[in-house]
């Protein structure tokens, strides 16, 4: 029964190739007909004694009846066959009434998640008075209460709703500021601030992982657009930025 491997390297030995497969130290088997691959698009002429290059096909092959050194049976190449194209995208098509069906429920699961949420964190039956004007420094360390009126309490729920609803917030910061007894306009102020922080942060970390999925290109390029052992396809959005990182210095080190 035939089996298949896909290789990610191969080096000419004279008028044979040796065929690793993916994150293989030792190679896997021998194709002994350097012509074969033209069939998954290299250029076997060019292919120089001894060098390592980087590809990316099927081996296809078949267990033999011998064993090599290691007692195991040798892999006999019945074909090679190329990866799979990507699926051509789809025609594009106008957003423009998706993106406004899209707005109109997340306008409204922003308005139920209100709802719930002021439904489960109801107002305080008592307040004591508000603090003087300008000292918030009492509110904020356990004072007294600031008196807050209902359009304070709705834009604090409204904030709430948006930032548990973008990941930028999270239940347990909606408990702290709660449980410091702010009231409602300085509580809301202080989870947007918060938002804001995070927000930024997010920002910085999506531009350093653009960065670093531009110089990988680069050196992409460079290799003439053959793929490493360590990623595959589609790795500019499943790969982690550490293992964009870690591919990127293994192929400037093949490079070098």
């Amino acid at each position: 029964m035939a089996e298949k491997m896909l290789i990610t390297k191969l080096v000419r030995t004279g008028d044979r190739a040796d065929l690793y497969g993916r994150g293989h130290r030792y190679k896997d088997m021998t194709l002994f007909d350097l012509s074969d691959l033209a069939d998954v698009g290299i250029d076997y002429a060019s292919l120089q004694d001894g060098i390592e290059t980087p590809c990316r096909f099927w081996a296809l092959y078949e267990l033999g009846e011998k064993n090599n050194g290691a007692g195991n049976p040798y892999k006999n190449i019945t074909a090679l066959e190329p990866i799979a194209p990507p699926a051509a995208p789809a025609s594009p098509q106008d957003p423009a009434p998706i993106l406004a069906a899209l707005a109109a429920i997340t306008d409204e699961l922003r308005a139920i998640k209100a709802l719930l949420i002021r439904l489960t964190h109801p107002a305080p039956a008592t307040q004591d008075p508000p603090p003087a004007t300008g000292d918030l420094a009492t509110a904020f360390f356990g004072g007294a209460v600031a008196a807050d009126d209902g359009d304070d309490r709705e834009q604090f729920y409204t904030l709430v709703a948006a930032g548990l609803g973008d990941g930028t917030l999270h239940q347990d910061d909606v408990d702290a500021v709660q449980n410091e007894n702010l009231g409602y306009s300085l509580a809301a102020d202080c989870l947007a601030a918060e938002m804001e922080r995070r927000q930024e942060q997010e920002r910085r970390a999506l531009e350093y992982r653009q960065a670093v999925i531009a110089r990988l290109l680069e050196l992409r390029k460079s290799a003439a657009g053959a793929a490493t052992a360590d990623l595959v396809d589609g790795w500019q959005w499943m790969a982690s930025t550490d293992e964009l990182i870690q591919a990127g210095k293994a192929l400037k080190a093949a490079l070098a």
